[in-house]
């Protein structure tokens, strides 16, 4: 499955996600497996958002992989 024109809404929903359970990019590199470097571009827009990477950060933050890839996640709301 193609994430690329879900990147925007994805990096949206995770950053507001990772301040709602107030993790940084070295406790969701820790937590996923995933690099700094890798997810800083994924919450840049500078590379897509892989199905698998989605579902890593979903388990690590513990919100549905719907609300992140949902454009008007309940997560982006509930941060605002």
């Amino acid at each position: 499955m193609s994430t690329d024109n879900l990147t925007p809404t994805v990096a949206e929903n995770v950053k507001a996600a990772m301040t709602a359970a107030g993790e940084s990019l070295l406790s969701m590199e820790r937590g996923t497996g995933l690099t700094r470097d890798k997810l800083r571009r994924r919450l840049t827009g500078t590379s897509p958002w892989t199905t698998p990477e989605i579902a890593l950060v979903s388990l690590h933050l513990k919100v549905s992989v719907s609300d992140l890839v949902t454009q008007q996640g309940a997560l982006t709301e509930q941060v605002a």
